[in-house]
């Protein structure tokens, strides 16, 4: 595991449950990224939830010696790898594209850690190509 993962030890499931008493599937991917990343993640009832060391991860797997502008292409409601990329990697920025369903949700949890300037999700539709929002993206 890389070094720099913060999840190269194992999570103490028990110890966080006394923080967080309601653990369950969507509590500790809530829990870990209040804790690790300081945002409140809101996620809602019917979408999959990745787990957050999945994110963290790719992330170090992929990690670059210089700046970044990654692209989340389906990005989940909770934006976790913009979310713990923009954390972790302070010269790191996303562009995200998301569904309408869970559209603003990505983007309140964006909006939560104040990386709207580092992160942005536009939302895409359904019958027009996959990076259909990155061509209206205007450069930096």
């Amino acid at each position: 595991m890389h070094n720099r993962n913060i999840y190269r030890r194992a999570t103490d499931s028990v110890k966080l449950a006394k923080v967080y008493p309601e653990l369950e599937n969507q509590c500790l991917t809530k829990t870990l990224s209040y804790r690790d990343f300081g945002v409140h993640v809101v996620l809602p009832e019917d979408r999959l939830c990745p787990p957050v060391y999945n994110g963290i991860l790719y992330i170090m797997r992929e990690h670059p010696s210089s700046s970044v502008c990654g692209i989340d292409i389906g990005t989940g409601a909770s934006a976790i790898y913009p979310l713990s990329a923009c954390k972790l990697e302070l010269d790191w920025s996303f562009v995200a594209n998301a569904r309408r369903h869970i559209f603003s949700t990505s983007r309140i949890n964006i909006s939560r850690k104040h990386f709207g300037n580092r992160v942005h999700v536009l939302q895409a539709h359904p019958g027009q190509p996959i990076l259909f929002p990155l061509n209206t993206y205007p450069d930096e």
